[in-house]
Order: C-alpha cells, then sequence, then structure tokens
C-alpha cells in the first residue's frame, strides 16, 4: 500500500464525510467515452493520493485509447497494465468505493431513523463514527444498522423496516426481514395471511393446502417455541418452487411500498413526515404515528 497509509485513510474518510458524489460526475458522449464508474474510480484513486493528480488526464487518454479496440475495457484492468497501483492498492481503492457508497446509504438510514424517532441522534452519530473508525483500522465495512443494533440502541423491526424504505433488502432476504418486522404473534398471522393469499390469488397453492401447512406451521412452533416460515413449511410439503417463493415475496414487497411517500420525488434535505403513517398499515406494525419535527 502506499507508505502514507494514515494520510489516505485520512483522504479517503473525508471524502466520506463530506459526502461527495464522485461517481456521478458526467462522462464524454461517444462510443468509447469513459463511464462514470470508471472515471469516479479514477477520480478515486486521486482523492485518496494512491496516483498523483497529474497522473489524471495521461490515465484517462490511456483508457480512451484501449477503449477503441477493447470495449469492455475498465479502469481496473487499466491499472493493472499500466501499473500506478499495485495489486494491494487497488483493493483497497474497490474497498473505500464501497465503504464511500454503503456510508451515504447509512447516513439516510440515521436521518430516516432519527425522523421517525426509531433512534436517537446521538447514537447515530455515534454508530457512524465508530463505522469510520472499523474501516480506518480494518478497511472492512459494517452496516450502521448493525451497529446500532449491537449497542441496543434500535430495534431490529425498526431497523428492518428502514432498510426495506431504502430498497436496501435483497430478495432472498425478504422473508427474515418480514419475520423481523412481524414482532408479535399477530402481526407474523398478519404477514402468514397476506403470504397465503398471494399464493392462492396467483394459484400456486389451493385453499386446503394452505390450511394444511398453517397447521403444520403451528404443531412445529409448539414443539420448537420457534414458528417455521410459511414459504418453507409450504416447499417441504408441497414443493413450491424457489421462483414462486421469490415472486410472493416480491409481490409482498411491492404492497410494503405501494403506499410509501419515498415512491414520490423528494430533496435530499426534506425528509417525508409521512413515513410513520404509512409504514403501520402497509407493514401491520404497530409504530406510533409521530410527525417530524414535533409540533
Amino acid at each position: 500500500m502506499n507508505p502514507d497509509a494514515k494520510s489516505v485513510h485520512a483522504d479517503a474518510q473525508k471524502t466520506a464525510d463530506t459526502g461527495a458524489r464522485i461517481f456521478q460526475a458526467p462522462g464524454k458522449k461517444g462510443a468509447h467515452a469513459l463511464t462514470n464508474a470508471d472515471k469516479g474510480l479514477i477520480t478515486l484513486a486521486v482523492k485518496c493520493r494512491l496516483i498523483p493528480a497529474d497522473q489524471k488526464n495521461a490515465l484517462i487518454d490511456t483508457f480512451e485509447q484501449k477503449r477503441r479496440t477493447r470495449p469492455d475495457f475498465t479502469a481496473e484492468q487499466l491499472f493493472k497494465e499500466t501499473q500506478p497501483l499495485s495489486d494491494e492498492d487497488i483493493e483497497f481503492l474497490f474497498a473505500v468505493r464501497h465503504h464511500l457508497e454503503m456510508k451515504m446509504l447509512d447516513k439516510k438510514f440515521g436521518e430516516l431513523g432519527v425522523a421517525n424517532r426509531f433512534v436517537q441522534a446521538k447514537s447515530v452519530k455515534k454508530a457512524l463514527d465508530i463505522q469510520s473508525t472499523i474501516f480506518k483500522e480494518s478497511n472492512q465495512s459494517k452496516l450502521i444498522g448493525d451497529i446500532l443494533l449491537e449497542n441496543q440502541e434500535i430495534s431490529k423491526a425498526d431497523k428492518a423496516a428502514i432498510l426495506l424504505t431504502q430498497d436496501r433488502i435483497k430478495e432472498d432476504l425478504l422473508s427474515e426481514a418480514m419475520n423481523d418486522i412481524a414482532v408479535s404473534k399477530m402481526d407474523k398471522i398478519s404477514l402468514n395471511m397476506r403470504f397465503g393469499a398471494i399464493a392462492i390469488k396467483k394459484q400456486f397453492i389451493s385453499i386446503d393446502q394452505l390450511n394444511q401447512a398453517l397447521r403444520v406451521q403451528e404443531k412445529k412452533a409448539e414443539e420448537t417455541r420457534a414458528k417455521p416460515y410459511l414459504g418453507l413449511v409450504l416447499k417441504e410439503l408441497f414443493g413450491l418452487e424457489e421462483q414462486k417463493l421469490s415472486r410472493i415475496l416480491q409481490i409482498q414487497k411491492e404492497m410494503e411500498k405501494k403506499d410509501s411517500p419515498w415512491n414520490r420525488p423528494w430533496t435530499d434535505t426534506t425528509l417525508k413526515p409521512a413515513l410513520t403513517n404509512a409504514l403501520p398499515s402497509a407493514l401491520n406494525i404497530g409504530f406510533q404515528k409521530t410527525s417530524w419535527p414535533p409540533i
């Protein structure tokens, strides 16, 4: 790595803390134009002082020449072929990029959490500071939601609700997130009813099959004191395919976001106070309806 590693980390952290959107710089027009992602990576390397600023234009010219004969040529390949960076530097550069992208999303996570009184502002600041320290010490990025959860400063349900609002939950983790949100027995019943209704509506299962699955689910819950996910029960009993399970979960996700104010345009500086009015009906959870800022 660059011998002045501490300075490199400091510059990278400064970029993250100021929220610079270096990956959104407009590229040149044309078939061989530098893509936003490639230009962002070269710019980031300069900002981190991995590449001298006076070499930036030369690297861009070399990149565009390469793209004329190799349309799929990337900035990473440029770094490896021209060797301005070591493999370790390149690995660090991608770690910084990931950290910057995640940090911008996590700052919005914190704003949402504070605006809806899921978490205190001082807890968000503390978590972001911890996140920065972890990256400086290990080049590893840790989600603010995980930090807040470990510090017992946010509930699992509230964390999942914010991530769902930000559309940061992958399809294969939707079922886990839904169960995190449904913290009470009544909530889980509601989720089961919604899941079952969609499955029947799509003719993936019959009403009789749903009833059988619900009975098996309850029996297993009594035996293990942990209610299994209904989709997995249907898969075990009737061979419900993964593709159909994913489709049902995706429909659930769309239902939850249908009335969300976050589907409408909004500014980076203005939070929509209607979030807490939309989430309770969409997610069937007992969020207290509040406005922000307090009146």
